[in-house]
C-alpha cells in the first residue's frame, strides 16, 4: 500500500491533528496541511510538478515520482483533505503520442478517515478516465464519464494503541463501507432532493444530521417532531448498547429496517465518531464527481 511508507512523524502528527480536528463536529475542520500529513503525501513521493486551480474548486494535481521510479498523477481537493485519486501519467508526459494525448486512467482512491483515537485508512479501486492536457501556463483537466467506486482492496485501522492490518482490517473496513453506503442512501431519501446538495460544509452537515441520527444525544429542544412523538409514554421502547439507551420506537419510525440493528447496537454512532469524514465523502460523492466533469484550468505552481 502506498500509505505504508509513512514515517513515525506522520503518525505522531496525525494523532495531534485528529484531536484538534475532531473537536469540530466530528473531524470536520482539517486543514490542507493536516491532510497532507495524515495522508503521508508530504513524505511519500517526490513531487515533479504541481498544478492548482484558483477559481474556487480547490483542485490540485501533482505529478509524483515514486521510490521505484514510477510516475503518477495525484488528484486532490481542498474540501476533502485526506482524499487522493491516483491516476496514470498522460501519454504526452510519458513521451508516447499516439492520438490519445492527455488521456488518463483513474485507478485508485486513497482515503484516511481520522478520529480522536486513531483512523481508518484504505485504498479503493476506481474505474474512470479523464483528460490532463498541458498548456503553456498550466494544464486543463476534466473527468470523462462516470467515476465508478469499486471494492476496497486494502487498508488498515488504528484504535488507540492497537493497529489492525491484513485480512482483519479489510473485513472490518468492508463491513463499515456497507453500513455507510446504506446510511447515505437513506440520508438522500430522507432529506429529499435538496439534501443531495445541502448542507454543503462538513460542520453544517454534522449539525444537521446528528440530532436526526442520535436524538438520544440531543437536548429535548433539538429533537425533531418525529422523535418527540415517540419519546415518552407507554409506547416508547428502549434498548441499552454502547453505554446508551436507544429509543427503538424512534429507530423503527424513522429508519429503514436494514439500519435498525445498526442503530440499536450503537454501531451507527461508532461509525459517526470514527469515520465522519468517510460518511461525508460518501454523501457528497456524486456531486464531487459532477464538479470535476467540466474542464478546469490549472496554473502550474511548481
Amino acid at each position: 500500500m502506498k500509505g505504508q511508507r509513512k514515517s513515525f512523524l506522520v503518525c505522531a502528527a496525525a494523532g495531534l491533528l485528529c484531536t484538534l480536528a475532531c473537536t469540530l463536529s466530528g473531524c470536520a475542520g482539517l486543514t490542507e496541511l493536516a491532510g497532507e500529513l495524515l495522508a503521508g503525501s508530504a513524505f511519500r513521493e517526490e513531487i515533479l510538478a504541481e498544478y492548482r486551480d484558483f477559481s474556487g474548486t480547490g483542485l490540485r494535481i501533482r505529478q509524483v515520482l515514486g521510490p521505484e521510479g514510477e510516475e503518477n498523477l495525484v488528484i486532490s481537493l481542498d474540501e476533502y483533505p485526506t482524499l487522493e485519486l491516483w491516476a496514470t501519467v498522460p501519454v504526452v508526459l510519458a513521451g508516447l503520442p499516439d492520438g490519445r494525448e492527455g488521456r488518463i486512467t483513474i485507478s485508485t482512491l486513497h482515503f484516511l478517515a481520522p478520529n480522536l483515537n486513531g483512523w481508518n485508512e484504505f485504498d479503493r479501486e476506481l474505474s474512470g478516465a479523464g483528460v490532463f492536457r498541458l498548456s503553456p501556463s498550466g494544464a486543463l483537466f476534466h473527468l470523462e464519464g462516470e467515476l465508478e467506486a469499486l471494492d476496497i482492496s486494502k487498508g488498515r485501522i488504528r484504535r488507540n494503541d492497537t493497529r489492525v492490518t491484513g485480512t482483519e482490517a479489510l473485513t472490518a473496513l468492508r463491513n463499515r463501507d456497507a453500513r455507510i453506503a446504506a446510511l447515505v442512501a437513506w440520508m438522500h431519501q430522507y432529506g429529499g432532493p435538496g439534501a443531495s446538495v445541502a448542507p454543503a460544509a462538513p460542520e453544517d452537515f454534522a449539525q444537521y444530521w446528528r440530532p436526526i441520527l442520535f436524538p438520544e444525544l440531543a437536548g429535548a429542544r433539538d429533537r425533531s417532531p418525529e422523535a418527540a412523538a415517540v419519546w415518552t409514554g407507554e409506547a416508547a421502547e428502549w434498548t441499552f448498547a454502547a453505554d446508551i439507551n436507544w429509543n427503538t420506537s424512534y429507530t423503527r419510525r424513522v429508519f429503514p429496517e436494514l439500519l435498525w440493528p445498526v442503530r440499536n447496537s450503537g454501531n451507527l454512532l461508532r461509525d459517526w465518531e470514527e469515520a465522519f469524514s468517510w460518511i461525508y465523502l460518501q454523501y457528497k460523492w456524486d456531486s464531487m464527481v459532477q464538479s470535476l466533469g467540466d474542464p478546469i484550468l490549472l496554473i502550474k505552481t511548481k
